[in-house]
């Protein structure tokens, strides 16, 4: 066991030396260090801290033994001395007074004190048959050698220890700057329009040239008739500070935001050569109308893990947005883009709002988004959250596996009941194809009425489907034993 230090009369150089590095990392303006990478900057300070005192002479007392000899230095008022380094009892001499939040990550197995003038010097016990390099060492190695299994649980741990940074923690505000904040230049002057591509409700969708790079772009403008109100502007805006605020692998990046001769706003994005699901889900359907049953069975046994792994990363991108405080709100099959090359992108953020932001939906009343896949507490106007986009989720699930839509084709007012009352179409493939019942009870699970239960977090959902493609059991399984039996058939019989 260590016992804790005592004051010393003459605390070595090397201790102070090392004391001060890791503590000016620590300690510096009186906060913790942010992001990544100050946190990767401190954890390397440290562990030089450890090599540095493996070459000078500690005064160290082992069990039993007699203290090592440590080269003298003159006694300095409020010298730092290193013994047992442990940044939640961590304590600064001045001028280096400073607090250190009680969740700081704790970087290694040491303590900071403050040694009085003229006192002895430290001594330290370390475990009988180890030096105090040595312990400090595997201290480190047994504290932080991670075991992690991917990175989605690298970025879960460090979202565990709180490491985050300036930026993440200053944008969010940002978002609802006013327009007359953004200057703008003229977009004709850098790109040049070629062809029409698509509309939706805020604008329409066109090719362009990008004349200085000299690459494709697709540019969505405003449409004309809501350039000129307030409201609309300030809500394409936010759509395009939204998009450029999420920084993410299948999030469409923005390039720029421009305006035009006609006071128009242009949002330049990254264009994505292939097809949105819902075309490549008819285009399946198409295909199977005309097959065999078995021809399909054979088909399904491949297409569906690939729609499957499509899914599992739209789920990696709404999960990001919800760490980010952000609500899609218009999940759909026609907003997930998958490109020619296995790239998959979540579109269209007209109507998603940040934890920071009242939108007009909040006032008016009206239900924003699709019918078919918003959740009822959004239709019934009661509160919500990134629960409802699980419940959407769900819904574009269903029509993965499935290859039909939760609810039938009807007027809004048939399938606004039909979302209140929960009438959806039976857990059945649209062509007879046997679905294995981990899916289904996954699927079940992201789409009941209530909220609460529901997933509780996208991570958890996608982790699910990823638990049922590599044949392992799912948390939406209620009968452990019947789970078992079935992965034990599908390892069997495939």
């Amino acid at each position: 066991m260590t016992s804790p230090v005592q004051p010393g009369n003459s605390p070595s150089t090397s201790a102070n030396a090392v004391g001060t590095s890791t503590a000016n990392v620590l300690l510096q303006n009186g906060t913790r260090p942010r992001g990544a990478e100050s946190a990767s900057h401190v954890f390397s300070t440290v562990q030089s801290d450890l090599n540095f005192l493996s070459s000078t002479n500690l005064s160290v007392e082992e069990k039993g033994g007699a203290s090592a000899t440590h080269d003298p230095a003159p006694a300095e008022p409020s010298a730092v001395s290193v013994a047992h380094l442990d940044t939640n009892v961590l304590l600064a001499p001045p001028p280096l007074t400073a607090t250190v939040p009680q969740n700081a990550t704790r970087l290694a197995h040491t303590v900071v004190t403050t040694a009085a003038p003229n006192a002895q010097t430290p001594k330290v016990t370390t475990p009988e048959g180890t030096t105090f390099c040595e312990w400090a060492r595997s201290a480190w190695h047994n504290l932080f050698t991670p075991r992690i299994a991917s990175p989605r649980d690298l970025i879960h741990e460090l979202s565990l220890r709180n490491i985050s940074s300036d930026a993440e923690e200053a944008a969010a505000p940002r978002l609802n700057a006013p327009a007359a904040a953004c200057p703008m230049t003229d977009l004709g002057a850098d790109f040049q329009v070629t062809r029409h591509i698509d509309h939706g409700g805020f604008g329409n969708v066109d090719h362009a040239i990008d004349l200085r790079l000299q690459r494709d772009v697709a540019i969505k403008t405003i449409h004309a008739d809501k350039a000129d109100r307030n409201s609309q502007r300030s809500a394409f805006l936010t759509e395009a500070r939204l998009m450029a605020y999420l920084d993410h692998p299948s999030i469409l990046p923005v390039y720029d935001l421009y305006a035009d001769h006609n006071n128009s706003l242009n949002l330049v994005m990254k264009l994505i050569r292939g097809s949105n699901l819902k075309a490549l889900l008819k285009k399946t359907i198409t295909a199977y109308r005309t097959a065999s049953r078995e021809e399909i069975r054979l088909s399904e046994r491949r297409l569906l893990p690939e729609r499957l792994e499509v899914f599992i990363k739209v789920c990696n991108a709404i999960a990001y947005a919800h760490h980010k405080g952000v609500l899609h709100r218009d999940l759909k099959p026609e907003n997930i883009m998958v490109g020619n090359f296995g790239e998959v992108y979540v579109m269209d953020w007209g109507i998603a709002e940040h934890q920071s932001i009242e939108t007009l939906a909040h006032f008016s009343g009206r239900v924003a988004g699709t019918l078919k896949y918003i959740a009822p507490e959004l239709i019934a106007h009661r509160p919500y959250d990134s629960r409802s986009d699980i419940y959407s989720l769900g819904m574009i699930l269903f029509e993965i596996v499935f290859l039909k839509p939760a609810y039938p084709s009807g007027s809004d007012a048939d399938i606004r009941k039909s979302v209140l009352e929960h009438n959806i179409q039976s857990y059945s493939h649209a062509f007879g194809i046997h679905v294995e019942r981990a899916l289904k009870l996954i699927i079940d699970k992201a789409i009941r009425p209530s909220p609460a239960a529901r997933y509780q977090n996208v991570r958890n959902f996608a982790d699910d489907i990823g638990h049922f493609l590599r044949i392992e059991p799912v948390a939406a399984e209620p009968n452990p034993f019947i789970g078992m039996l079935n992965r034990i058939r599908r390892k069997i019989f495939g």
